[in-house]
């Protein structure tokens, strides 16, 4: 059963990082990778916690750091070394493409990017965004945001698409838990 799994794992890798590829793409792919892409977004997050809930800012803020911090941890320190899955860069077999360079450690399950942006990125939404007629659209565009960047890790060729899946689910799982919590114990207190 695992095998076929992966054989179909890889089947998917191939189809996105080399026959769907584009070099007209590789920059905008690599981009979607980059931790510097979104400081925009970490740096609005924290001026609009701090106009929406002056003195009382910190509890939102730590939900979010929380709600980043646990998926990058569980995905990084949990994840990748009890299951040891060797990402595709390091299987030759594959004839992977990088358009950014090969690099990284050698495990990939789960795929920390997936996890960190489907565990943050919605939640902020959720905490900031009061106004229905905003949030829904706004929380979309978060998920949107979040599955391009796990697509740009598969492009790339840094994951296959089992590892983006279930860091996507670890992270919403993650993410939902943290705004479960808040909303229940500190929504009303803010």
């Amino acid at each position: 059963m695992l095998d076929f799994l992966q054989s179909i794992d890889e089947q998917i890798f191939i189809k996105i990082n080399q026959d769907w590829a584009m070099q007209s793409l590789d920059s905008v792919m690599i981009a979607l990778s980059s931790s510097k892409t979104f400081i925009f977004l970490y740096v609005w997050a924290l001026i609009a916690a701090i106009r929406k809930f002056k003195k009382r800012a910190l509890i939102p803020i730590a939900a979010m750091i929380l709600s980043f911090g646990l998926a990058d941890s569980i995905s990084s320190r949990v994840f990748k070394p009890t299951f040891k899955r060797v990402r595709p860069a390091y299987e030759e077999h594959l004839h992977a493409r990088f358009p950014d360079g090969q690099g990284h450690n050698s495990y990939g399950f789960v795929s920390s990017h997936s996890a960190n942006s489907f565990a943050l990125y919605p939640l902020i939404i959720l905490i900031l965004v009061d106004e229905v007629k905003w949030r829904r659209p706004l929380f979309f565009l978060m998920i949107f945001t979040a599955s391009a960047i796990a697509y740009s890790r598969v492009y790339l060729g840094r994951h296959y698409f089992g590892d983006v899946f279930f860091g996507g689910l670890l992270g919403a799982l993650i993410g939902w838990g943290i705004w479960t919590i808040y909303k229940r114990y500190f929504l009303q207190k803010l």
